[in-house]
Order: C-alpha cells, then structure tokens, then sequence
C-alpha cells in the first residue's frame, strides 16, 4: 500500500472519529483515593494485622505499592 493511500485512510479515518464521536471537557476533572473506613496512609492497621517483630513492620510499612486505575466513560448521542 502506498504512503499517499496510507495517509488519506489516516486522515479519513481522523475526520470521522473527531466529527462523530463526543468531546469530553477533562479540564475540572479529579480524584481522590482514600484507605476503606477513611484510615490514614500511614497507618499500621490491616497492613501489619498479626505481624508481631518491629523489622517486618517496618519493612511492609516502606514497601513501595503501585495502584492501577481504570476509569469508564458512559454516554450516548443526544
């Protein structure tokens, strides 16, 4: 397939996705994360539940964690 064909699907492909389908206004959008129960990130509860030695706390407790989100958009044409 040629370049030129290549580049006219892409431009096409974009004037029918920007033309049909909803702009979302991202601007004024945030979140917060919060622990259940409003319990503070620093906090030893449920993390170090039946941990006992002082070094394993503390060890969990510097741990590095990552969390992965998914957000989900629901719309419809009006």
């Amino acid at each position: 397939m040629s370049k030129a064909v290549t580049d006219r699907c892409l431009s096409e492909l974009s004037d029918e996705l920007e033309n049909n389908l909803p702009l979302l206004d991202f601007t004024k959008f945030s979140v917060n994360i919060e622990r259940l129960g409003g319990t503070s990130w620093d906090s030893e509860e449920v993390v170090c539940d039946n941990v006992a030695a002082d070094a394993m706390r503390n060890k969990i407790m510097d741990g590095r964690r990552r969390l992965h989100a998914l957000l989900e958009v629901t719309y419809s044409f009006m």
